[in-house]
């Protein structure tokens, strides 16, 4: 997309309170951290750096119309906004503008939701509950959905055919089909994450403290444009859950990762703790992948935690830390996706503002100290 057009469209959104109508909503999250970090590989000198991540901050619309007999047409357009002020190594525009996220036009009522736009696919989107650290630096795609093809599972797609079904005793599922144009996934790591078609499913089950979800996802021949092997699809399976009883929360999360061919698959799991009290909630989670295929000392391990305090409803203040550790190398920036440079799985942190690679297929660590501020907005 231009970035004039999308300067065009982000004008549009300030401007809204103006010209819309009364059923558009304005809203978006400006998310801001200050990262302290430390870069030790294996035979190199440990590096330190400061620097300054967006998050995934953004801005939108979106609304709705009553089309009378219970049925109601949905619009929503999102694009991501870097806080920050700076264009960083994300492949963001200079002018700090991102691109465009959950975009999407459909219609919805009793029998459940139908979308067409881009999204995030259904195996992100309903799994993300189980990472108190989403859209921050210590995500739990640190070391999760990521294939030895270095491509990611954990995206949005663009020309997106979706549904989502009505909540039935708990009960719901979400199905997602991205058409082949060629182009599209949400990610900067190179021809690997060319949109060549995906399929994205998830299941769940919701009922007051409890939460299950089970989720699968492939990106067709996507494995192909890594591995060379032809026809390759690259899968990803995931199964977890969580609990809350009094302020405390626990969560739990196993998937299988398969890039195609022979013996490139592996095993990851995920879990994580959440005690609130009062304004103040503090959270750990630790995850780890294993070896993949038969390629000896490949896996990877992070560990997470935060102190978070509530100022209001809408915003909050944390302080973090964050460290993975790779057999292979760690990446920085788990984005960059050069595989000429990169280990072959892209293990680590999502630091925009640094150079990519701690080391390329010798043991490494990244670790990051991170302050940071989040507010929710809205027009509502």
């Amino acid at each position: 997309m231009n970035k004039n057009l999308i300067s065009l469209a982000v004008a549009a959104v300030f401007a809204m309170p103006v010209v819309v109508s009364a059923g558009t909503e304005v809203y978006g999250l400006a998310h801001v951290s200050v990262g302290f970090i430390d870069n030790d590989a294996e035979g190199d000198a440990e590096s330190s750096s400061i620097a300054m991540n967006w998050n995934d901050s953004n801005i939108g619309f979106k609304g709705s119309e009553d089309l009378g007999g219970g049925l109601s047409a949905i619009y929503q357009a999102e694009v991501g906004v870097d806080f920050s002020g700076g264009e960083g190594g994300t492949g963001e525009t200079a002018d700090g503008l991102g691109k465009f996220r959950n975009t999407y036009l459909g219609f919805s009522g009793d029998w459940g939701t139908a979308i067409m736009g881009r999204n995030e696919t259904p195996f992100r989107s309903a799994t993300a509950k189980l990472d108190p650290f989403d859209n921050t630096v210590g995500d739990f795609a640190g070391v999760l959905g990521v294939s030895s093809s270095g491509v990611r599972h954990d995206v949005r797609i663009s020309n997106m055919l979706a549904y989502l079904s009505p909540d039935i005793k708990g009960f719901s599922f979400q199905l997602a089909y991205g058409l082949d144009d060629g182009a599209g996934l949400d990610s900067t790591s190179a021809s690997a994450q060319q949109q060549l078609g995906a399929m994205s499913f998830a299941a769940i089950y919701s009922n007051g403290p409890l939460y299950v979800v089970g989720a699968y996802q492939s990106l067709f021949e996507t494995g192909a444009v890594a591995t060379g092997s032809a026809n390759a699809d690259d899968k990803a399976t995931r199964v977890g859950g969580g609990y809350t009883f009094g302020n405390f929360t626990i969560n739990g999360l196993w998937e299988n990762v398969d890039g195609g061919g022979s013996d490139n698959d592996h095993d990851a799991y995920y879990a994580s703790g959440v005690f609130a009290m009062g304004s103040t909630a503090f959270a750990l989670a630790y995850g780890v992948a294993d070896d993949n295929g038969t390629a000896a000392d490949s896996g990877a391990s992070m560990l997470s935690f935060a102190a978070i305090r509530s100022l209001s409803k809408r915003t909050k203040i944390y302080l973090g830390y964050t460290q993975v550790e790779a057999e292979k190398g760690v990446l920085i920036n788990k984005n960059t996706g050069s595989t000429t440079v990169t280990p072959s799985t892209a293990y680590g942190i999502d630091e925009g503002l640094l150079n990519p690679v701690v080391s390329a297929n010798r043991n490494g660590t990244a670790s990051i100290f991170m302050l940071g501020v989040s507010h929710k907005f809205s027009s509502k």
